[in-house]
């Protein structure tokens, strides 16, 4: 009897699980142009799915920007999603919801931001970072930007629209400032200094 209770509950459980599985909504481009539950970033974060749609559509590159210990580096998304966890502000959509565009900052570390801009019409994510640490450079208290995307080779090919919605973010948003230095990585991995281009 109790050897057909256990195999009954652990039955019990591979059910829900699995129906959990099969209920997890996939988020696409079109998901965000259509979903209206979430409505901050970090709303976002909460989705099953989103990690593994950031995974998909940011560079796998692995840095330090001070967000863990002992220095180690990681992979961006770990990095990202932190500064996306915290302190949530609005998802804002420009031009029929083809343009996507939030922001949130670190949890008890409000310096450290996140921004995130999707255009559902070609498909690309590009992300930005509010930090003060990168891989081996010392400490800044004026913070940088590391902006990238998988979609990009170069800064050059960045959308005006998200430069101006950026720097619209650095105005409105608390504890905000321009950045001391703006770093850009690109489609082939690189990590590149584009301060001028960026305060053009």
């Amino acid at each position: 009897m109790k050897k057909l209770l256990i195999i009954s509950l652990y039955s019990l459980i591979t059910l829900f699980s699995n129906l959990s599985y099969v209920h997890a909504e996939e988020i696409t481009y079109e998901w965000f142009k259509t979903q209206t539950k979430n409505t901050t970033a970090n709303d976002l974060v909460w989705e099953k799915d989103f990690k593994n749609f950031l995974k998909k559509n940011i560079s796998p590159i692995k840095i330090y920007l001070g967000m863990n210990k002992g220095k180690k580096k990681v992979p961006l998304v770990e990095s990202y999603i932190k500064v996306l966890s915290g302190a949530p502000y609005k998802i804002i959509y420009k031009k029929n919801k083809r343009y996507v565009f939030t922001n949130a900052c670190r949890y008890q570390s409000c310096g450290e931001k996140g921004v995130i801009f999707l255009d559902t019409k070609k498909k690309y994510t590009i992300g930005l970072i509010r930090h003060s640490l990168f891989n081996d450079t010392k400490f800044t208290s004026d913070p940088d930007f590391l902006i990238f995307s998988k979609n990009h080779k170069s800064f050059d090919e960045i959308p005006t629209i998200f430069i101006e919605m950026v720097k619209e973010w650095i105005t409105t948003s608390h504890m905000n400032s321009s950045p001391s230095k703006v770093r850009f990585i690109g489609s082939n991995n690189n990590v590149v200094e584009v301060t001028k281009e960026f305060n053009k």
